[in-house]
């Protein structure tokens, strides 16, 4: 790995220590490592154990947080001591809005994972026990043909329809960066539902401030009918997608 971003903080082990704003790694808060490898890596933490009620204070505005407890828990059961405090919660691909769970891709949080929260206000979360016999789940993989996850990204969702009617199941949509890589990808599940997919930038090949967003569904090219920029905002913004495919018709020629 060659960079560690904290909240508040960057460390590169090829930097001195002085010009290091990142000093120290604390239980309940999130990083994001980048490896420089092609292929996945294990990470093993070392420390002294946190019990997994310990408060994590959240101030106002976003947070990036870990997960304490040592089983699998849905997101609304995981975050009920800050219910009604925040506005939604992002993990590296996926992000849940209590109040669009229509739209809301995360479902679960799991140990070893890392999160944002945008906090209306001030407050303290405590995680509930984990019941006897709960799950510990992976909550880290990128579905096969995503884009590469980057600390820096915004969230589109809306309608995607296909000749005017609601696109079926298994209709790919996909966001396009100008130097042709795929910046954020969704597979629809519901019927004309595109539900809260991260499009990332700020790395080479990616999306920049500014630069319009292209869309492509099933691999065709199509305009949003609202012109979106990127913005490295981690906000929610509402989109409106139609392809327009015109049959081809070969005609029989008989003798």
């Amino acid at each position: 790995y060659d960079r560690v971003l904290g909240e508040g903080g960057i460390y590169a082990p090829s930097l001195p220590d002085s010009a290091n704003s990142l000093k120290e790694m604390h239980a309940g808060e999130a990083y994001y490592i980048f490896v420089t490898g092609t292929t996945s890596v294990n990470l093993i933490v070392e420390g002294l154990p946190v019990d997994p009620a310990t408060p994590l204070p959240l101030h106002q505005g976003w947070n990036w947080f870990g997960y304490l407890p040592g089983c699998t828990l849905p997101v609304a059961q995981a975050l009920t001591s800050v219910a009604g405090q925040f506005q939604f919660v992002h993990s590296l691909s996926q992000t849940y809005n209590p109040n669009d769970p229509v739209h809301s891709t995360l479902a679960a949080m799991s140990p070893g994972q890392g999160y944002m929260i945008y906090m209306n206000a001030a407050g303290s979360l405590i995680y509930p026990e984990c019941a006897a016999g709960a799950p510990v789940l992976d909550g880290g993989t990128t579905a096969p043909g995503a884009a590469a996850p980057t600390p820096f990204f915004t969230v589109v969702y809306g309608d995607v329809t296909v000749n005017g009617q609601p696109a079926p199941a298994g209709t790919r949509v996909e966001v396009i960066a100008p130097s042709g890589a795929v910046a954020g990808s969704f597979v629809v599940e519901s019927p004309g539902v595109l539900a809260y997919t991260h499009v990332y930038g700020g790395e080479e090949g990616l999306l920049q401030e500014g630069q319009a967003l292209a869309f492509r569904v099933n691999g065709l090219p199509v305009e949003a009918l609202q012109p979106l920029a990127w913005v490295d905002d981690r906000d929610l913004h509402a989109i409106q997608l139609n392809l327009v495919s015109i049959p081809l018709f070969i005609p029989l020629v008989t003798r």
